[in-house]
């Protein structure tokens, strides 16, 4: 029984973190040389897993590098950063996976 109420514990806590941030991957590039990957809290329209590509796929299309620009400007400077971590460039494919099945 204790077994059981842990795991229903630890479930709901996955649940609700799982909702209400976001793992947003910056990849290295001329302003960010060596990439970073931040927890924020969810912006409106984002998911679990996010990057610029993936954002800007919801609203603009990938290839608006405009939008992605502004998306990585906005997370690299306003967003509150709860969590910072090196670059994954497992999370960065992931991210882009997700927009690519969702077509």
């Amino acid at each position: 029984m204790k077994k059981f109420l842990l795991l229903l514990i630890v479930a709901g806590i996955i649940f609700v973190v799982s909702t209400k941030v976001t793992v947003f991957v910056i990849p290295p590039m001329g302003f960010v040389t060596k990439g970073k990957t931040v927890v924020i809290p969810r912006p409106d329209g984002m998911g679990f897993l996010e990057n610029a590509e993936s954002a800007c796929e919801q609203t603009s299309g990938p290839e608006n590098l405009l939008c992605q620009a502004l998306v990585l400007k906005d997370v690299s400077t306003e967003a509150e950063v709860l969590v910072r971590f090196p670059y994954s460039s497992t999370l960065d494919s992931l991210s882009s996976e997700l927009v690519d099945s969702a077509e």
